[in-house]
């Protein structure tokens, strides 16, 4: 593709990790790969679900965004920009008992809409959830990544939980850029334990940021 958009970036990817309990078992379980790029993106990254949210019982609205089929059954989305929609969060319990059975494990998340789902070509696409008082959208949660579904695209999609395996994916990423990510813990628990953060006045700080 040759053509960028402003709002748009390339990079090479530097290094991948892989989760260490990740296996494609049908359905996969832990779908989780960090990249490591080959630069800095101009962008503020999205916060990190550390758990701090009930979002699940309260089916609180988020957003899916990808490059996938964007009609049930039909071809794949026809533009190159990016398309986006809004469904709604659901418990495990829940999705177990309408969609999916057994299937479900902690490690992975629902969301469902009528009108609106992720599809085929959207995996490993993101799942955010906005504040109420963002009404400008400009500060997304990561609470998800689009891992599995169903064929025809009709039933509730599957997503990684992003909260159930946040201590792996910050203290991976706080190692390849020393402690950037640190500000997403909310303990000091949390903070402390992670060797790139440590706790000071309320807040989790990259001891890179501290040294003088």
């Amino acid at each position: 593709m040759e053509y960028f958009d402003d709002d748009e970036e390339y990079f090479v990817l530097a290094e991948k990790l892989i989760h260490p309990e990740y296996n494609y078992l049908n359905p996969p379980k832990y779908d989780f790969v960090l990249a490591r790029l080959n630069g800095y993106s101009k962008f503020k990254p999205a916060r990190i679900d550390v758990g701090r949210h009930a979002l699940l019982d309260s089916k609180a609205e988020v957003t899916t965004l990808g490059w996938g089929k964007s009609t049930k059954g039909g071809a794949y989305a026809t533009t190159l920009k990016m398309q986006e929609g809004q469904l709604n969060l659901m418990s495990n319990e829940d999705c177990r008992r309408s969609w999916w059975g057994g299937q479900i494990s902690d490690e992975m998340i629902c969301a469902y809409d009528d009108e609106v789902n992720t599809c085929v070509g959207d995996s490993g696409g993101p799942l955010v959830y906005y504040d109420e008082d963002d009404t400008d959208r400009e500060n997304p949660t990561l609470v998800g990544v689009v891992s599995w579904g169903s064929g025809s695209c009709a039933y509730a999609t599957v997503y990684a939980n992003v909260a159930h395996e946040y201590k792996w994916i910050l203290t991976n990423a706080n190692a390849w850029s020393n402690g950037e990510l640190c500000y997403n813990y909310r303990s000091s628990d949390d903070c402390d334990a992670d060797d790139m953060c440590s706790w000071q006045e309320g807040e989790c700080h990259s001891n890179e940021s501290q040294i003088s």
